[in-house]
């Protein structure tokens, strides 16, 4: 689950990163996947693969599915910026081998690990009467 050294130091739980950091005049709580995303590895699509028909081999299928799902993960959690990429790559049996490039070209360098500081910061608020609290839950 990861350890506790004070909320400064900033803390790991469930694969997150959680941080206190000072900004401005106030103290907000950061949470990433910097190290999610270095762990992140990327395929590679060859130039004479990329030429020969676009459809999906079976291996390809089970490689789409796990960026994914990795992906989605990522996604769902800290960096709700690449979400629509991710879910508009997947195209069922239409899928091809661009979509799978799309998700590496995502998963690495192009975007995510270029950006791996990009977290959600948390701010405080006052809670008063006026103060209320929304939820919201996808059981689907």
């Amino acid at each position: 689950m990861g350890g506790w050294t004070s909320a400064e130091q900033g803390f790991k739980f469930k694969g997150k990163e959680l941080k206190a950091v000072q900004q401005e005049s106030e103290l907000v709580l950061t949470v990433s996947q910097r190290e999610f995303i270095k762990g992140m590895q990327r395929g590679k699509i060859t130039r004479s693969r990329s030429q020969q028909d676009p459809k999906l081999t079976p291996q390809e299928i089970t490689e789409f599915r796990s960026c994914c799902g990795s992906l989605q993960w990522l996604v769902s959690q800290t960096r709700p910026d690449g979400a629509a990429c991710v879910s508009l790559a997947n195209r069922g049996t239409q899928t091809t081998v661009d979509d799978l490039k799309t998700l590496y070209k995502l998963m690495l360098m192009t975007y995510f690990q270029a950006t791996e500081e990009v977290c959600i910061v948390i701010k405080p608020i006052d809670l008063n009467m006026s103060t209320h609290a929304v939820s919201y839950g996808d059981c689907s």
